[in-house]
């Protein structure tokens, strides 16, 4: 469109984007101490994740099935029981965008898609500069698959939400009232769980933030003129192929691998129990491990 000198020029408005939330289960060993379950976290930590600041005090409280936890000194938890065979270990917003103002959240995420035992739920939040109410924007919307939405009002600001909160999907939008600081800014935040949150993790690796964040608003159809984020890409669980060649690119991709990760830890020797499980439950003739080649 051609403006003369008394249209004021269209901007499009001011954004950020970043991570949100990042959390993820990793195996850890059943053991009767609970003293060698708290050492154990502590190395895990150290060893993997050492940025992320693990407190020396010790609570003796967690969401269950866990029942105690480390905070982290960046911004989260780490929840563990010495009875369960994995820990939980949770980055907030806060310890997300510290992550990113150091450059050290995509070599964390990197390393978090190599050793999690599951990638429980990763979020993303883009911060837009409009005067737009949460209302306006998530009622220019062209996707309809979501049935469960819903408003909360408050003295400090107003939340629109998409999707049920048990599901695999969910966006926030909202707006603090002056006189918050934040009151400027209208922010969307989009939650994958487990079964997307692995999938979504690994884009925001590869892509630029823009195409992801793109890519993770078409799940909701966002229209409003404020959102100028174009990609023909979606966050999809990843579906292994159908047939024999699927199952084999499979087995040799993920299993293969899996397996010779876990042989190599010293947490899982050859007389652990898990192998005589798998030779158990194998159709083909295999030696177990304390039987040996003949």
């Amino acid at each position: 469109m051609i403006q003369d000198s008394k249209t004021p020029p269209q901007t499009e408005p001011a954004f950020d984007i970043a991570a949100d939330w990042l959390s993820w289960s990793i195996v850890r060993p059943i053991c009767s101490d609970p003293g060698t379950a708290i050492e154990g976290i502590r190395d895990h930590i150290q060893v993997n994740y050492p940025e992320l600041e693990l407190s020396p005090n010790l609570e003796d409280k967690a969401r269950p099935p866990y029942k105690a936890q480390f905070q982290l000194g960046i911004g989260g938890v780490v929840m563990f029981s010495h009875l369960q065979p994995h820990a939980l270990i949770e980055i907030t917003g806060r310890g997300c965008r510290h992550l990113e103002n150091t450059g050290d959240f995509r070599a964390l995420a990197t390393r978090v898609l190599n050793r999690a035992l599951n990638i429980t739920r990763f979020d993303l939040a883009v911060d837009l500069e409009t005067d737009t109410m949460p209302t306006a924007f998530v009622k220019m919307r062209n996707e309809s698959r979501f049935k469960a939405a819903g408003e909360m009002r408050s003295e400090t600001g107003i939340t629109c939400y998409i999707g049920a909160p048990t599901g695999r999907r969910r966006a926030r939008v909202y707006r603090y009232y002056p006189p918050h600081d934040r009151a400027h800014l209208l922010r969307v935040e989009m939650v994958h769980k487990k079964g997307l949150a692995g999938q979504a993790l690994a884009d925001y690796t590869r892509l630029d933030p823009v195409e992801f964040a793109a890519a993770c608003g078409n799940s909701y159809g966002w229209n409003h003129s404020d959102w100028n984020f174009q990609s023909d890409k979606k966050i999809t669980d990843w579906r292994p192929e159908t047939g024999d060649a699927g199952t084999l690119k499979w087995l040799n991709d993920a299993v293969v691998p899996a397996l010779e990760k876990l042989h190599k830890s010293p947490e899982f020797p050859d007389d652990h129990p898990i192998w005589r499980l798998i030779a158990n439950n194998s159709p083909l003739e295999l030696p177990t491990p304390d039987e040996g080649e003949e």
